[in-house]
């Protein structure tokens, strides 16, 4: 079972390179959570937290980039 979420994972990951932009950020957040999922089934610190900074560095990243924000001009 605990190896099956990996290979979720793995997939999620992977197929993120293959869709619309726009739909790349959710394949990664929704891949991201998978392996700290992952994480948490092999009691693996150092995959849990690499995989949660990943969600919050995305999250930051769409924030930034959101139409409206003042700090959303491209330099």
């Amino acid at each position: 079972m605990i190896d099956l979420v990996g290979w979720i994972a793995s997939a999620l990951f992977i197929s993120s390179y293959l869709v619309r932009p726009a739909l790349l950020r959710r394949m990664q957040v929704l891949g991201a959570l998978t392996w700290t999922g992952y994480g948490i089934l092999l009691h693996s610190t150092p995959l849990i937290v690499a995989n949660l900074l990943f969600v919050l560095a995305i999250g930051h990243a769409v924030w930034r980039g959101r139409p409206g924000r003042p700090d959303s001009a491209v330099s």
